[in-house]
């Protein structure tokens, strides 16, 4: 596992766990409520697969700056900038 996280423009972080082939197609996943970046896809799956798995922790868990007064929707956003 190799973990990180990208500086988005209004000053929060977004904190990832990286998982599987660090060179292979990229899955962003979501983990499940309530969980963190730690929690994954199963590792020889992604391996067999040759892929990787970005799992990203919501604003407030784990590693991740909280977003007071945002709306869930506002997640999308914090996702598309981390992909880009």
């Amino acid at each position: 596992m190799r973990e990180g996280s990208v500086d988005l423009p209004d000053g929060r972080t977004i904190s990832y766990a990286e998982h599987g082939v660090a060179d292979g197609p990229t899955i962003l996943y979501q983990h499940p409520m309530p969980a963190a970046r730690s929690f994954n896809l199963d590792a020889d799956a992604l391996r067999a697969a040759g892929a990787r798995s970005l799992t990203l922790e919501r604003p407030g868990i784990g590693l991740s700056t909280r977003a007071p007064g945002r709306a869930l929707s506002s997640w999308a956003d914090d996702v598309a900038r981390v992909a880009d």
